[in-house]
């Protein structure tokens, strides 16, 4: 270790001070993070219904069977699905619509607003909206393609297995298509203005500028949204609870749904505890690579 390098980290021993001002920091990581993690996890290591005080050690067999069921797997499934669909058509979407409503103008702060207005509703609000959308008996879509002499394209979507999942994505996609919008239209104000202008003197058309010059500047905001897309699909849970409740079929099953089924409608608190721990622990292991990924493409 260098002299330059020991003298840039702190030592703590002679800055007291600074350990007090982190306490409170820990102090509330531990209590609301830390320890109901390692709690959940204690609990995956029982057989617990969640309504008596008694338990029963079985080890991690509730950790194995997250590995084994079918019924994991089959969500496992639809999670790649489902996060396919949504972060592509997020990230896609939000970069365009950026791109096009950047720069001033009463117009585009009005649709820049509706485009967000989406985000700050609640799911279950958005559910709801959406079930009465498409619901294939009297459903607004269903009563729309009526009127414009398009009935016969009127589907059962959200009670078909083959469609559920893509519709619920979809339903997924239009609630945060605003939020990577404005995270991208933020990202677009630091691009220097002399770099856009090089551009242009050099030839660039309008698409060479955003896939040569945009993108590839954008690649820090890309890996961020990336990361927090990833993270937002695993954990998603109320819009497809909604919505379908994991049905039809279990086509729509997802990880967070079946966490719940299995704890609060099976009463199998042991196994809905493994399962959540997984699912966090898979989490933290994608993030942690996507940064690494991120940090060594800043690198290069």
């Amino acid at each position: 270790m260098s002299i330059a390098t020991a003298r840039r980290r702190p030592d703590w021993r002679r800055s007291p001070a600074a350990i007090l001002f982190i306490l409170p920091c820990v102090a509330v990581f531990g209590v609301f993070l830390a320890y109901p993690l390692i709690r959940n996890a204690y609990v995956g290591l029982f057989e617990w219904n969640g309504l008596t005080s008694d338990t029963v050690w079985v080890g991690l067999e509730n950790f194995i069977w997250v590995f084994t069921s079918p019924a994991v797997f089959g969500t496992a499934v639809n999670t790649l699905v489902f996060g396919v669909i949504t972060i592509a058509l997020q990230m896609g979407g939000g970069f365009l619509l950026a791109v096009a409503l950047s720069g001033p103008g009463r117009l585009r702060q009005v649709l820049r607003t509706l485009y967000f207005i989406p985000v700050v509703m609640t799911p279950v609000v958005v559910g709801f909206l959406f079930g009465k959308i498409l619901e294939p008996n009297d459903g607004d879509l269903r009563n729309l393609l009526d009127a414009i002499g398009l009935g016969a394209l009127n589907h059962a979507w959200l009670a078909d297995p083959s469609t559920a999942l893509v519709a619920v994505a979809l339903v997924n996609v239009w609630l945060w298509v605003g939020f990577a919008m404005s995270v991208y239209q933020s990202a677009l104000t630091t691009v220097p203005k002399e770099l856009i202008e090089a551009a242009r003197i050099d030839g660039a058309r309008s698409h060479q500028l955003v896939t040569q010059v945009l993108l590839p500047f954008l690649r820090p905001t890309h890996w961020a949204l990336l990361t927090l897309s990833v993270i937002g699909t695993l954990k998603t849970f109320d819009i497809v609870y909604v919505l379908t409740r994991g049905g039809p079929s279990g086509s729509t099953e997802l990880p967070t749904t079946l966490l719940f089924r299995t704890g609060f409608e099976e009463y199998q608190q042991g196994r809905a505890a493994a399962l959540g721990t997984v699912i966090f622990l898979v989490a933290l292991a994608l993030t942690i690579i996507q940064l690494r990924v991120a940090r060594k493409g800043d690198e290069r």
